[in-house]
């Protein structure tokens, strides 16, 4: 009976471990493509913000 606990203990820390692996893998990646889509923002407010001048120069 012991063995099969600690069986059961041992796949079941396994799969929490594989599960936390995964939940990191996917929290740096969506990191990741947020930063990216973040500097698309900012260069587009840049670009904006020059039409916005060069518009209000005039």
């Amino acid at each position: 009976m012991k063995r099969r606990e600690a069986s059961a203990l041992l796949s079941v820390v396994v799969l929490l471990m594989i599960t936390a692996a995964i939940s990191l893998f996917l929290i740096r990646s969506y990191q990741q493509y947020a930063s990216q889509y973040r500097i698309q923002i900012r260069l587009n407010d840049a670009r904006m913000t020059e039409l916005w001048v060069s518009r209000s120069k005039k």
